[in-house]
């Protein structure tokens, strides 16, 4: 038992400190595939939930809080190996007497020498490995000045008194919004317009809304610049085919900000 705990187990300390080096920011990559196959919070789930919503700068943030929590059981491991094995860096390497050498290759079959082709080539893997580098950094960008070019639809939930009346979806490539009722109750003498309120504040007429069906409004063309995000959707009650003055002159029953997808 002493020659085991004194000497078997501090001479194993350095092979099981280095293993757990290679273990513990493996153990992270682990974790972080479990929780997007199934979790409710945790940092993988944050990058799939940020990654569906297009929040790019969350996912950043958390693909650097995976990299220092790495980092950090990395050195964790290497402080600890310095503690348990600090003789282990000082024990210098053995050279194998030549004879040893000489009797290991005495024992092996002869070997054909052999001409290096194109797959042992180091020049050609070079090349190669450049050429891949250089192939992905353009299909990177490709695929990144598509999604930017990309305009991607805006929606507003549009709610009042703690209830989500419609929902808004506006495609600026085709310049509609098409709006579904949730939860608004028909008014028997007022019907609901849609309005758009940009960063100046002032409210602009869209369309008219219906109770029982989803509606597809086309956006005048000198509104589709200001239908961006934050901007706010509104909706009021007005007289039977529309606001008679341009403004909202019923109750504001529901309002809603657009956000990127």
């Amino acid at each position: 038992w002493k020659v085991f705990v004194k000497i078997r187990v501090p001479n194993a300390y350095p092979y099981i400190l280095s293993a757990l080096k290679i273990t513990a920011t493996s153990a992270v990559v682990g974790a972080i595939v479990g929780e997007f196959v199934s979790s409710q919070r945790g940092l993988g789930y944050v990058i799939m939930t940020s990654q569906s919503s297009m929040n790019t700068p969350v996912a950043f943030a958390a693909l650097a809080w995976i990299s220092i929590l790495g980092l950090v059981l990395f050195a964790l491991v290497a402080g600890l190996s310095r503690v348990l094995a600090p003789w282990a860096g000082e024990i210098a390497e053995v050279a194998a007497p030549p004879q040893v050498w000489e009797r290991i290759a005495a024992t092996l079959p002869a070997q054909k020498p052999q001409v290096a082709g194109l797959w042992q080539n180091l020049a050609f893997w070079r090349i190669f490995a450049l050429a891949s580098a250089l192939v992905a950094a353009c299909l990177g960008a490709f695929i990144y000045v598509g999604a930017v070019s990309q305009q991607l639809p805006l929606v507003a939930a549009i709610e009042g008194s703690g209830r989500r009346a419609f929902v808004a979806t506006i495609d600026a490539k085709h310049g509609t919004v098409a709006v579904v009722p949730a939860s608004y109750a028909a008014d028997a003498t007022r019907e609901p317009e849609l309005w758009l309120i940009p960063a100046d504040g002032k409210p602009r007429p869209l369309g008219m809304l219906r109770a029982d069906r989803a509606v597809t409004i086309t956006i005048p063309p000198e509104l589709i610049a200001q239908t961006i995000s934050n901007a706010v959707l509104a909706v009021s009650l007005e007289p039977p085919g529309g606001s008679p003055s341009g403004q909202p002159t019923g109750p504001v029953i529901a309002t809603g900000k657009l956000t990127s997808l």
